[in-house]
């Protein structure tokens, strides 16, 4: 898996989908964006301290009926990797998650289906790990440092969370 690491992009989704005509599976992780989205168009907050990556990844033999598997495992690969940091979250299907009521975390999918196929997949996760979080919306939203008590190490927390991640790819899901 090839990782790119910004500083700032406009969205992590928009920035991997350079990468498509390489046929390679590539991360590309930011510390902030400026246009984040979420589902439905709707913005994501992607201030500084937060983990923002989005997967580029190709498929051979997944089917447009089982694309529901590429956002269920990614859900499962974050909350295995927020517990690894001590939070124990549970999973709002299908794309986001939660700590005691509040949202951590999205994740937004989008795939290229030709025929009965996936092609590709570009998924976007968003995680408030030590980021604040805006007033505005403190009653609807948490960071993973609230729930921990103190900051978390964000370049292991994406190392984690891409390992988990690739660890359901090579067991083929």
């Amino acid at each position: 898996m090839k990782i790119i690491i910004l500083d700032e992009v406009t969205s992590t989704n928009d920035y991997v989908r350079r990468y498509i005509e390489g046929g390679e599976t590539v991360a590309v992780a930011a510390k902030k964006q400026t246009k984040g989205r979420g589902t439905k168009g709707r913005s994501f907050i992607s201030d500084e301290g937060g983990l923002y990556v989005s997967i580029l990844r190709f498929y051979d033999n997944l089917k447009a009926e089982n694309a529901y598997s590429i956002i269920s495992d990614t859900a499962v690969a974050v909350v295995k990797t927020l517990s690894a940091f001590g939070v124990e979250t549970k999973i709002k299907w299908p794309n986001d998650i939660y700590y005691k009521g509040k949202k951590m975390c999205g994740i937004l999918t989008e795939s290229m289906i030709y025929g009965d196929g996936i092609v590709y997949s570009v998924t976007g996760i968003g995680i408030n790990v030590n980021n604040e979080i805006a007033p505005e919306i403190a009653d609807i939203a948490v960071s993973a440092k609230q729930a921990a008590g103190k900051d978390l190490p964000i370049d292991r927390v994406l190392a984690t969370l891409l390992y988990n991640l690739e660890q359901k790819q090579e067991a083929g899901l």
